[in-house]
């Protein structure tokens, strides 16, 4: 990477894009995502267990890979927000191993923080984050199991 004082302005425009994106994602799709991805799971896993003698063979075979298909899903999507924010971590140390050495510089370069996908207020998606939905998933599939 380049010495160059055009990078903190850059980065800054995507921090304003990444604020944009994020205030989109909290409010609306990730709420509606997590929710759809929580309700399909433990619906499926009840059905595959408990409606086992009561569905036929075609019909039934939707149940297990629809809890197959958001397993799947949860895998896959939430580990990419992730990988953006490592990759934020990254550039951003980078840059301040590389950027020019004036007191505008740093105090623009201390004012960066990384970027990453926010799903409400505090909290951003972080490593951990897929393990939580999938055992909140999980204990809400117990829950209901036990209950019905």
């Amino acid at each position: 990477m380049k010495k160059s004082p055009e990078m903190p302005k850059y980065y800054r425009m995507l921090q304003v894009l990444n604020a944009q994106f994020s205030f989109c994602c909290k409010t609306f799709y990730l709420p509606l995502f997590f929710l759809t991805l929580t309700v399909v799971y433990m619906l499926g896993s009840y059905a595959t267990i408990r409606l086992f003698h009561e569905v036929k063979m075609p019909g039934f075979l939707g149940f297990p890979l629809a809890t197959l298909a958001v397993i799947l899903i949860i895998l896959e999507i939430i580990p990419m927000a992730y990988k953006m924010r490592k990759a934020s971590f990254d550039l951003l140390r980078s840059m301040r191993k590389v950027t020019l050495r004036s007191a505008y510089f740093y105090k623009v370069m201390a004012s960066c923080k990384p970027l990453g996908v926010d799903t409400g207020p505090f909290f951003t998606i972080r490593q951990g984050t897929t393990f939580t939905l999938l055992q909140i998933s999980i204990s809400n599939t117990i829950t209901l199991l036990l209950g019905f």
